[in-house]
């Protein structure tokens, strides 16, 4: 994670829009370099994740 962070040091996320249900999110926002990303995200009885998905844009 590390090298992730010092390969983008000015690394920050735009959200677009939020879908919320009873036990899942759908995070849909601007990525690094501008890159459009949608996260689905399951949550447990505990309140944490216990499944996630991410899409991504394509590039060409």
């Amino acid at each position: 994670m590390k090298k992730s962070l010092e390969k983008f040091p000015d690394l920050h996320f735009k959200l677009l829009d939020c879908l919320v249900s009873i036990n899942s999110i759908i995070l849909y926002y601007t990525s690094v370099q501008g890159i459009k990303a949608a996260e689905f995200l399951v949550f447990g009885e505990n309140g944490k994740v216990i499944k996630a998905i991410a899409h991504y844009e394509q590039i060409s």
